[in-house]
């Protein structure tokens, strides 16, 4: 069995649970390797659960690979694991880094995608917090710049459709497995979706919608992006879970205040509070990425020429934006600490600047 069809067999029958996965990677170095020979160390995988043993084991006896193989050449569905090169290099560097990506959609490759920002709200969204989603989903869709949410009701909704009403690219994160329409009224904006951007899910083919699922997803909508924007929340919103890992994430936050008296404004005001950026127009974020021109910053041409290949290297990267450390070092190929000397040679410099959690970006 090919390590593609491991990943999947072991996704289906362990879901979500990437950290094991890795365990079984690890342990049996070769990929290959663990369906052959699962039933001979099944006994030494202290790891793993009894339960999920047999989880594994009934996958196998079921041929559940064959049973699959039609439906994802019919629906055209793309499988894309860690050891791919298409695979998000964003989502390498998360918490519960997930194994397998389900996809189907025109976005062959989310590594092309420079600029994404996740919009993410309430379901029951009030007139104003509508208009708001409508008007930053426009403006940034104009400027090129991708758009990520949950294809939830609500503010997810009109974030993709307003993206592709103006002919942009929307990428859609499922809490159901991706063959599953949910809510199913947004049937048509599924299909749209597919057209013009991209349609993803980490639970296995068939898998039902579950609430314990959507937490675990946003972690992904807010993995992919470069900020994730809220829109409208109440304090006990899910959406804030979206905007604690983005948090987690060193992503940027970025919050629409509004009414004291609304319970839909209770969320974002209580982000703005903790630190998140207040978002009153499109140059607020554009602003925090250099996104204003096409080509972010531009450093003197006599500055470059003092510059090593190393320096270059740092450079050309930090111009899609904000990175850290690990990414820079699997990036440059580089060892973290002969980097770390570069990278504060660059700050004093002032053409550079690091920010929380040792990531880096280029100065305005």
């Amino acid at each position: 069995m090919n390590y593609k069809n491991t990943i999947t067999l072991l996704n289906f029958s362990l879901g979500p649970k990437n950290n094991i996965i890795k365990k079984l990677v690890d342990y049996f170095e070769d990929v290959e390797n663990i369906i052959n020979n699962f039933n001979s160390y099944k006994k030494n995988l202290d790891f793993l659960s009894e339960k999920d043993k047999l989880r594994i084991i009934d996958a196998i006896n079921s041929n559940y690979i064959d049973k699959i193989s039609k439906k994802i050449e019919c629906d055209n569905i793309n499988i894309v694991t860690r050891f791919d090169k298409e695979y998000p290099e964003k989502l390498k560097y998360i918490e519960n880094s997930p194994f397998i990506l389900y996809t189907i959609g025109s976005i062959s490759n989310l590594n092309l995608i420079n600029k994404n920002i996740s919009i993410v709200g309430s379901r029951k969204a009030t007139n104003y917090g509508k208009w708001v989603c409508k008007k930053f989903s426009k403006e940034l869709t104009q400027k090129g710049i991708t758009i990520t949410s949950g294809m939830a009701l609500g503010i997810d909704s009109i974030a993709h459709k307003t993206c592709l009403e103006n002919k942009g690219k929307t990428i859609a994160v499922l809490g159901s497995g991706i063959d599953i329409i949910y809510p199913k009224r947004n049937k048509n904006l599924y299909e749209g979706i597919k057209k013009s951007g991209l349609v993803i899910s980490e639970f296995p083919i068939g898998s039902r919608v579950m609430p314990y699922n959507f937490p675990v997803r946003n972690r992904i909508i807010s993995g992919l992006s470069d900020g994730v924007l809220v829109v409208e929340a109440s304090d006990k919103s899910g959406t804030l879970i979206t905007a604690t890992y983005a948090g987690e994430q060193n992503k940027e936050i970025f919050a629409v205040p509004g009414n004291i008296d609304n319970y839909l404004s209770k969320g974002t005001n209580q982000l703005i509070r903790e630190g998140a950026k207040i978002t009153t127009n499109l140059n607020d974020i554009l602003e925090e990425f250099n996104w204003n021109s096409s080509k972010y910053i531009k450093v003197p041409k006599q500055e470059v020429d003092k510059f090593d290949e190393i320096d270059k290297k740092i450079l050309e990267f930090l111009k899609e934006g904000s990175k850290n450390i690990i990414e820079l070092s699997e990036k440059i190929n580089i060892k973290q600490q002969n980097l770390l000397s570069k990278l504060t040679i660059l700050e004093m410099q002032g053409i550079i600047s690091q920010e929380k959690g040792k990531n880096f970006r280029l100065k305005n």
